[in-house]
């Protein structure tokens, strides 16, 4: 009796908040930026759940010395509860951050009252109910792409967040009109500040994640993508991982005297793998990595990775912009170039040109090998693309763009 009555209250209170308030809520978002604007301080939560998608680091840092701004970070496990959030407890108190972890049967604006909720994920199967943006609608949202804008495909774009949110934060002007060109009034209340984890990877960062080897190894991380074929999302079909698992090995077994090795999975990979693997040959492949002398495993934070290295392998689109800001070269490992350039905007297009392309295990080998011997035809086309797209407008960081665009809103 008592487990058919919560399902009944649960189903009352979807439909509640799914059919009554959420369509109300943008009628109800001019009063909470009045109110918002009227504050000496301006309360912003940062939702966390995964460390590699949190993009926001230097946005946080910059709104605790505003004297605008009190944020605060807050831990929430997610649907997949796949233990990410534990590796996130772990980054903050290794930085020193103070953070709350969340309970599921509470909801965001009930605790902490925020004017301001900043989410990692814009997707509405990803978080537990009550941290859902629906279940939190006396906040405004604010929306960070945890990657940068690289898709004008409608499926990958028109996320429920998106109807509600107060500002979209975009790294240019190119992004911004071909994602409206894709979900339409969804993005006007799109802002081109930069994003912030242009800011991680422009400003001085000294900390190095590689193994300390002997010898003048290149440093190449491997990358590979969690989008596997037959997943939930056919238009996304980028992972080669099960064509080249065996074959990377191979590379860093025969390069171990002129190469170090990261590999640098998708976080999601491993639970995608079980469709096709045993666990524990999953662990066995896993272990190798991390255990072989010239190798390593990085699941979390990746800025540091990337700009200590000497090159990247990799299939994953959000890296296909991301690394550009090494200015080192980086093989892009697809079968169907054509088929891949489908459904992306002008500014990720570019981007992609300007990496080298694998389709074999040949071009993977003679990729390592102008690596080691410092072949690298395409660099001076990949700076002038860094100083004309990927530096944030205004002569300022991103951080800093977005703290004025909230604070000079006017709409």
């Amino acid at each position: 009796m008592d487990l058919s009555y919560t399902r009944i209250k649960k189903s009352l209170k979807w439909r509640l908040q799914n059919h009554l308030l959420l369509p109300l809520y943008p009628l109800y978002k001019p009063y909470l930026i009045k109110r918002m604007r009227k504050k000496d301080k301006i309360k912003v939560v940062f939702v966390l759940s995964e460390l590699g998608k949190w993009k926001t680091e230097s946005l946080y840092n910059e709104m605790k010395e505003h004297v605008r701004f009190s944020p605060m970070l807050i831990v929430v496990d997610t649907m997949l509860h796949n233990g990410s959030e534990k590796r996130v407890m772990k980054y903050l108190d290794s930085k020193g951050y103070p953070y709350t972890f969340l309970e599921q049967e509470k909801t965001i604006t009930d605790t902490f009252r925020p004017d301001i909720i900043f989410y990692q994920e814009p997707y509405d199967n990803y978080y537990l109910e009550n941290h859902y943006f629906a279940y939190n609608l006396r906040s405004l949202f604010c929306y960070v792409n945890y990657a940068f804008h690289s898709m004008v495909v409608p499926d990958a774009n028109n996320m429920p967040l998106y109807g509600c949110v107060f500002q979209l934060y975009f790294e240019n002007e190119s992004t911004l009109q071909d994602l409206k060109k894709s979900i339409g009034d969804y993005a006007n209340n799109g802002v081109v500040t930069g994003l912030p984890m242009t800011d991680m990877f422009i400003n001085v960062n000294n900390s190095n994640p590689w193994k300390v080897l002997s010898g003048n190894r290149k440093k190449i991380i491997w990358a590979p993508h969690h989008t596997l074929p037959g997943g939930a999302n056919s238009f996304l079909v980028y992972s080669t991982f099960l064509k080249y698992s065996d074959f990377m090995l191979e590379m860093a077994e025969k390069y171990k005297d002129s190469v170090q090795f990261a590999f640098k999975p998708h976080p999601l990979l491993k639970m995608k793998l079980e469709k096709f693997w045993s666990k524990e040959e999953i662990d066995n492949y896993y272990n190798k990595w991390a255990t072989m002398p010239n190798t390593q495993i990085e699941e979390g934070d990746y800025v540091s990775l990337f700009k200590n290295s000497n090159a990247m392998i990799h299939d994953c689109s959000s890296f296909q912009i991301e690394y550009h800001y090494t200015h080192n070269p980086a093989l892009y490992l697809c079968d169907d170039i054509e088929e891949h350039e489908r459904g992306m905007n002008t500014f990720a297009k570019r981007a992609f040109e300007l990496h080298y392309m694998g389709k074999s295990e040949q071009d993977i080998e003679q990729f390592i090998n102008n690596v080691i011997n410092e072949v690298d035809t395409k660099r001076d086309e990949r700076l002038s693309f860094y100083n004309e797209n990927l530096l944030p407008p205004y002569g300022k960081t991103a951080s800093e763009n977005i703290i004025n665009a909230i604070l000079s809103y006017n709409g």
